[in-house]
């Protein structure tokens, strides 16, 4: 190294140590110097730090049930601060722009993974969700930091502890030049009581219901970088502790050879501040890409002020913002001098006599009970320094942020003094272990009620579904997470509530769920067409050899959607105990009369023994069903290209077989809905000897039993024409598909009700039928079949499926042996929904209409609205609410462009979760899921000319408000011109958009 280099070297060094002298350098004020373990830091003077994160209350609270619980934590924690060692850093970092927007972006990152391996490009309608959730929201954190100082202990084991701590710090670490962290800065002594200390607080903040979570070392010391550095901070950042891999390094060539520091792990402090620190002027401090203003208050709230009421006033200022609290024993021992002094000058002034009586009653208190604890509180705001005006638009910020602490109690705010950097660093969670902010005296319960303990929270970290509170906090939903023991969802809330848009969202999340790599099942029962829109979606989406997988029916009463029941599986000539259990369960509904809630003695006795025998009867070995050529003209088609062997003895059977032999698995399926029984030919076993004598006897109205049953059935049958024929509509191997039932399920009387309640039996069997066949079931299969379905079933059974139904009051509404048969089946599906992995949504225009079984068994409930209160009177007795949240409830606002409100209510394994939030979702989105005829129509034809994603943002650029309303208003238009008449204005709308996408030409 030559003179220059060396001389270049000396002066570097002696500028850093400088810096450091004078407090200049960024990480001066950091007291971090190494970890204990997983949970604890270390300081320099030996204090152990372990850093919580608060994710906020669980459930909505009143003011009355949030002072009781501030009160049970005074008595949980009160010995902890009745002598000086431990200290309580209060921490909430309130960050908005592109904070929030990196977060929501990342958050939908794991569902634009599953879209891509599934083949959506559905990038675009995830940003734009994603753009719009950010205009409400803000990133909003938390963090309790919890001290214990050496002198916990006593003065001498105090000093002892010292002493073994240096001679360790001297052996474990050789004398270095560079910025590594002492290894042997550890307390060993102090460890019990900050154990205790920790567990104590933890404890008692999950009793009073807030969700917690211990932060490890490394996600802790990321969480103060970010705040410090955000720019410089990947998510994926990790600080060297000790037990991590050690960063060898070459030295430096300049380096003494016995300097062993690019062999240690780098210091703590050196790790948070990647870039150094620029003292702007005595108020601000530059790092990195940011102007911060440390301010702190030099005269704390006069009066127990709620936090929230700040939270408003600075959410209302919409500006970034930072708070810090430490609360420290000792708050009458730091006032002795000044009592003392206020005394002697009691009677020179009016001031003096009231600090004199304050104190009084502080010790007064302490007497009581109260514990009287030191407070300090710093505030701090940051702007880009890369934006116009800066320095003004930092200066506005910092007034807004002190003119609401001002408001706050009656409080004032005071510019740091001395170093902005020392203001900057006392903001900062587990950095420093005080403020230089003045201190105050107060009792602890007093100071507990300023602190940030109401924030909402969620059970879930991240989620597919990302909602927020009406203030702006993120609030994730999983669906079918691990944190649940099953998957049950019930929406209740009156037409026009958002309650459609809500499950399509949750579907929309449950196809895109992290971690898939193909669609999962779902299928879906709706009156009405308002899911139509998702599976359009989907459809256009999917490239072509994928787009049968998503399929929207609208079914009819007739024939051509004819279903048969009785239908198996591929090469079975007998059901499966489930098939077997349906049919039996449907044919008992048909013999009973619809005012009845059971079927009379024997009929359930003759639906089994009549299923048992039809398919006997009509199996190979015995009467199968003849071939006939002249039933389905494609399928005789494929039997002459084939050559297959025909005879006037050929069966149906011998024709799926042979089919199926030859890899024709879809045409062996159409084949075999020939050869298995249908409803009537069941019905019509009840009238053999074999069964009129097993059950030999007549009902009230003298007529015989199995007559009775064979005549209910045939009447059913002529009532829904959907049973009468071998199945005519089949949903295949489609993946998603929503059957609507408007058309089948009539409203009204009593019978419509039971036809509605049969629909919806139907329509789940139809969906989800193949959900709960087994591995054990292929046992009972023949063997050519076996591994087709073992395949299959491995598939299924991996995958997650859902089934949801819309509008279940329709079959809710009468207490026939129909809807009793429907409860039953999903109270068992719900109470197994894990052993299946299985996700079952009811959505309800009142909750009251849900049996309170199925309310029982649900894990999330969503209510979005209730028309009365006594209604929510109802709601909140079923639930177990409190008048906070009926409150909430009776208020909820109708949707608009924010989006639909609604409380939440999930259970989990960390306890139940009951919060008001917001579903706002993108208006690209909000178009796809618009399900009137006319956004419909449009929507559909600009997908075949122009694409999904081009047709959704010329829809919504053009009419951000609908289609419908567009072609009112020409309506109206052409009232009042007499010149302007047989408008097509759906196709003039579609192609003035074509026109306006850019798309004309081509």
């Amino acid at each position: 190294m030559s003179i220059a280099e060396k001389a270049f070297r000396l002066v570097d060094d002696l500028l850093f140590g400088i810096n450091e002298w004078f407090g200049n350098s960024a990480f001066h004020h950091c007291k971090l110097m190494t970890s204990d373990g997983d949970y604890e830091l270390t300081a320099s003077d030996g204090s152990l730090c372990t850093i919580i994160k608060v994710h906020g209350v669980m459930e909505l609270q009143s003011d009355e049930l949030f002072k009781n619980r501030l009160e049970k934590l005074r008595k949980s924690i009160l010995t902890r601060f009745s002598k000086t060692g431990h200290l309580l850093q209060v921490v909430l970092d309130y960050n908005l722009g592109k904070y929030i927007e990196t977060v929501i972006h990342e958050a939908f990152n794991p569902s634009r993974i599953t879209a891509k391996n599934m083949g959506f490009d559905i990038d675009d309608i995830f940003d734009d969700w994603g753009e719009t959730l950010s205009k409400y929201c803000a990133k909003e954190d938390i963090w309790f930091v919890l001290w214990t100082r050496p002198f916990v202990l006593s003065k001498q084991d105090e000093g002892n502890a010292k002493r073994k701590m240096r001679s360790r710090a001297r052996k474990t670490c050789p004398q270095v030049k560079g910025e590594v962290q002492q290894v042997g800065t550890l307390i060993s002594a102090i460890k019990s009581h900050h154990t205790s200390f920790v567990d104590t607080v933890t404890t008692s903040l999950g009793e009073i219901g807030i969700h917690a979570q211990r932060l490890d070392n490394h996600t802790a010391l990321r969480e103060i970088r970010q705040i410090v550095d955000y720019e410089f901070t990947s998510t994926e950042w990790k600080p060297r502790l000790p037990g991590d891999r050690l960063p060898i390094k070459f030295p430096e060539p300049e380096e003494p050879e016995n300097d062993l520091s690019c062999m240690m792990y780098p210091s703590i402090r050196s790790q948070l501040f990647p870039r150094d620190a620029a003292e702007i002027d005595t108020k601000v401090i530059e790092i990195g890409d940011k102007l911060h203003y440390p301010m702190m208050l030099v005269l704390p709230p006069q009066y127990s002020t709620p936090f929230r009421e700040l939270f408003v006033r600075l959410k209302e200022k919409g500006i970034p913002w930072r708070v810090s609290f430490f609360i420290d024993a000792g708050g009458l021992s730091y006032m002795t001098m000044k009592s003392l002094l206020a005394q002697l000058l009691y009677f020179t002034s009016a001031t003096n006599k009231r600090f004199c009586k304050a104190v009084e009653e502080l010790k007064e208190a302490e007497l009581h009970g109260e514990s009287c604890v030191r407070l300090k509180i710093g505030i701090s705001t940051y702007v880009d320094k890369h934006n116009p005006d800066a320095m003004s638009k930092l200066s506005l910020q910092a007034g807004e942020l002190a003119g609401a602490m001002q408001a706050w109690g009656t409080c004032d705010v005071a510019e740091t003094v001395g170093s902005p950097l020392l203001g900057f660093s006392g903001t900062l969670p587990g950095v420093m272990l005080g403020h230089p902010a003045p201190s105050c005296a107060a009792p602890l319960g007093e100071v507990l009620s300023l602190l940030p303990l109401e924030r909402p929270s969620s059970p879930w970290t991240s989620g597919s579904v990302i909602a927020r509170t009406p203030d702006g906090k993120i609030m994730p939903f999983h669906p079918m997470s691990s944190l649940q023991a099953s998957w049950i969802d019930l929406g209740a809330g009156p037409m026009g509530q958002g309650k459609s848009v809500w499950l399509n969202t949750i579907n929309t999340a449950f196809i895109f769920q992290p971690g898939l790599s193909r669609l999962p099942y779902l299928s879906i029962t709706d009156v009405g067409p308002s899911s139509s829109g998702l599976i359009d979606l989907l459809k256009a989406l999917l490239p072509e050899d994928k787009k049968h997988y998503c399929a929207y029916y609208r079914l009819k009463m007739t024939e051509d959607y004819a279903v048969n029941p009785g239908d198996t599986p591929l090469g079975c000539q007998r059901p499966l105990q489930n098939g077997k259990t349906f049919l039996v369960n449907l044919l008992s509904l048909f013999a009973t009369p619809p005012d009845k809630t059971d079927p009379q003695d024997g009929v359930s006795g003759i639906a089994r023994s009549c299923v048992e025998m039809a398919y006997d009867v009509y199996a190979q070995e015995n009467n199968p069903k003849l071939y006939n050529p002249s039933i389905d003209s494609d399928l005789t088609r494929m039997v002459e290209k084939l050559n297959l062997e025909i005879d006037s003895q050929t069966s149906w059977w011998e024709i799926v077989d042979e089919l199926f032999d030859r890899g024709y698995v879809h045409e062996a399926t159409l084949a075999q809905r020939h050869a298995v029984p249908l409803i009537a030919d069941i019905a019509s076993m009840a009238r053999l000897d074999e069964i009129r004598g097993l059950y030999n006897f007549q009902t009230s109205n003298g007529e015989h039993i199995t007559e009775f049953f064979w005549r209910s059935c045939i009447e059913a049958i002529a009532a829904y024409p959907i049973f009468a024929s071998p199945t005519a509509f089949d949903i295949g191997d489609c993946r998603v598909v929503s059957l609507d039932i408007d058309e089948v399920a009539p409203r009204g009387s009593s019978q419509a009700n039971r036809q509605t309640a049969i629909m919806l039996m139907l329509t789940r069997h139809i969906g989800g039928a193949k959900f709960y066949i087994t591995e054990e079931d292929v046992a009972y299969m023949p063997e050519r079949y076996r591994d087709h379905h073992r395949k299959m079933i491995k598939e299924i059974r991996q995958d997650p499926k859902r089934q949801c139904f819309d509008e279940v009051h329709r079959a809710f509404k009468n207490s026939s042996m129909v809807v009793k048969q429907f409860i039953e089946d999903i109270e068992t599906s719900g109470r197994e929904s894990r052993k299946w992995n299985l996700s079952i949504g009811m959505y309800t225009q009142d909750l009251r209409d849900v049996p309170e079984i199925l309310i029982e068994l649900a894990n999330n409930v969503f209510v979005m609205g209730v028309g009365t209160v006594k209604t929510a009177d109802h709601i909140c007795e079923l639930l177990g609410l409190n008048e906070r949240v009926k409150e909430a409830m009776v208020n909820l606002r109708k949707p608009d462009h924010r989006g639909a409100d609604m409380i939440q209510f999930s259970k989990t394994e960390k306890g139940r979760y009951i919060q008001l939030i917001t579903n706002t979702l993108g208006k690209k989105m909000l178009c796809a899921f618009n399900s009137t005829t006319e956004d419909r129509t449009v929507r559909n034809s600009l997908y075949e000319e122009i694409g999904v994603l081009r047709s959704l943002d010329v829809m919504t650029r053009e009419y951000p408000e609908g289609i419908k309303k567009e072609t009112e208003r020409r309506r109206m238009k052409v009232k009042l011109s007499p010149y302007e008449k047989n408008v097509d204005f759906i196709q003039q709308i579609i192609d003035e958009l074509i026109s306006k996408s850019g798309m004309k030409a081509a």
